[in-house]
């Protein structure tokens, strides 16, 4: 059928086949498809598991959608720093609308396969510079005619063959076939690997990590900031390729608790976590967004799971770390709202190895504002970034030694009827035999170092353990610190 659809205010001549077909295994059958990106979307407390292939649309920020279409996608935490990269093949930032999308709850699985109704408008005929158009057969940026090394990267991995080519004609035929994947494998008995870490490489070290968090602190004693969140990136290196959907079944069989994401831009590069963190979620003109902040662990006993709790509802340093981060998101999005409301007290969020301070903001946004208008507001919270914003990022690119890339940025799904942001913490970038870890604590006035960076190594060993628990003692033999 044809699809009525103006994104950025040009409408796009789209056709739209929805089927519903057979209950998969949308992992086996991610893993199946030979069409890239792949996404994989399952949010906390939503029964929707969602898999996405291909792109047939691409824009380089968060477009305006009128239709029946949902996008997908994210950005960089900032802009390069000109420091130590992993993240060759990511774009800056990106949203795309998939070829394919399967979306599956416990009634009903549909698929989705969108394609042109004919042939995009040639270069030279298109005048809107908002737009960024994208097919398997090639990618026109209409921002520029050269395209950076990074989005070369990206279009070499768009354009590898897909899983089954649509051909004229067969459209709905062909669709069947490959949203069904006759010959994915389940992947629920699937274990991980046998090969263990070899080595553990930390960005920075603890020394260089100690006088970046000495420097913070005089910054905060100058009155130049209120906070700061200083970031690490760990790099285990294995004797073997990971597999990478294994470690995904065991996120969704594991963090109940958490906003689970994949983004596999080709077969060797691939950006997934599970986050409990929230940037918006905006159902037609409401606003929710989430204020989170100050780490402990679960605790072994309840009695220990309760004292830790307290620790954070009661602790000057964590009470003072969450208020900043709630003065943040007030000031951020007063010019934006009306009916700017908190939820009630303050009160504990768990995951399932950690728990923070949290607490729910509630607005009506106003008329003319757009998604892309509240992300660029409220990214980096104070929560990842540090308080005030502009002060705070200045200071991350002087002292920090790594570029975050997508870590702690913006990922998500864009529609008409409802956007959701999440940021992307817990996370993980998969590069073959590399898999590299970050995570980030929040610094205030008396912060200590030592305890900080076993912050870190709790959120780290939160994440590996959500991935590769079966590794764990095996860390033991490489560091004492973790």
């Amino acid at each position: 059928m044809k699809l009525p659809c103006i994104l950025n205010g040009k409408t796009i001549p789209l056709q739209r086949i929805e089927k519903r077909i057979e209950r998969q295994d949308l992992l086996a059958w991610l893993e199946s498809q030979s069409l890239y990106p792949k996404v994989f979307w399952k949010e906390k407390g939503s029964l929707t598991t969602r898999a996405a292939v291909g792109s047939l649309l691409m824009f380089p920020s968060i477009p305006s959608v009128e239709g029946q279409v949902r996008l997908y996608g994210g950005s960089s935490f900032a802009e390069p720093n000109g420091k130590h990269s992993v993240w060759e093949g990511f774009p800056r930032s990106c949203f795309w609308l998939p070829q394919i999308e399967i979306s599956q709850t416990d009634g009903e699985t549909v698929a989705v396969f969108y394609s042109f109704e004919e042939v995009p408008p040639p270069l030279e005929t298109v005048r809107d510079e908002k737009h960024l158009y994208c097919t398997r057969l090639g990618f026109v940026n209409l921002d520029s005619a050269k395209q950076s090394k990074i989005e070369e990267n990206f279009v070499r991995a768009l354009n590898e063959e897909p899983h089954c080519q649509i051909g004229k004609g067969d459209e709905e035929d062909r669709f069947c076939e490959v949203a069904a994947s006759p010959n994915s494998q389940n992947l629920s008995g699937r274990s991980i690997p046998p090969s263990a870490p070899m080595s553990r490489q930390d960005l920075p070290l603890f020394a260089e990590w100690e006088k970046a968090l000495s420097l913070t602190l005089d910054a905060i004693a100058s009155k130049q900031i209120e906070k700061l969140v200083l970031a690490r990136q760990t790099t285990w290196t294995f004797a073997t390729p990971l597999s990478l959907y294994p470690l995904l079944v065991t996120l969704q069989n594991t963090q109940k608790e958490a906003t689970l994401f994949a983004f596999q831009l080709s077969s060797h590069h691939c950006f997934f976590g599970a986050t409990p963190e929230l940037l918006f979620e905006r159902s037609g003109s409401s606003l929710r967004t989430e204020a989170i902040a100050g780490t402990r662990p679960r605790g072994k006993t309840q009695e220990e799971e309760k004292r830790f709790a307290l620790e954070l509802l009661h602790g000057a340093k964590e009470q003072r770390e969450f208020q900043v981060v709630k003065q943040g998101l007030e000031e951020t999005l007063t010019p934006l709202v009306t009916r700017l409301k908190w939820e009630g007290r303050d009160e504990i969020i768990k995951t399932s190895q950690l728990q923070h301070l949290y607490n729910r903001l509630t607005a009506e946004i106003l008329p003319g504002i757009s998604d892309e208008t509240v992300r660029q507001a409220l990214h980096p919270t104070p929560a990842l970034g540090g308080y005030p914003k502009e002060k705070a990022l200045s200071l991350l690119k002087e002292l920090e030694s790594f570029d975050r890339g997508w870590y702690g940025a913006p990922v998500g799904v864009i529609s008409l009827e409802r956007t959701a942001l999440y940021v992307a913490i817990r996370s993980c970038l998969l590069q073959e035999c590399q898999l590299h870890q970050f995570a980030g604590a929040g610094i205030v006035e008396r912060s200590v170092a030592e305890l900080e960076w076993e912050e870190l190594n709790s959120k780290m060993r939160s994440v590996f353990s959500m991935t590769l628990s079966g590794h764990l003692q095996s860390l033991s033999r490489l560091t004492l610190q973790i």
